[in-house]
């Protein structure tokens, strides 16, 4: 059985994180919830 190894096809990769997409409604820092949780 020859098994060829799987390649991520990088040009879908370069659509999906949105960095085109134009701010409508930014949100300031001071309007931001405050973290919960911490570090273990």
């Amino acid at each position: 059985m020859d098994k060829k190894p799987v390649t991520p096809d990088t040009e879908d990769d370069e659509s999906v994180d949105g960095c085109d997409v134009p701010i409508e409604h930014a949100t300031a820092d001071e309007d931001l919830p405050a973290a919960e949780g911490g570090v273990a």
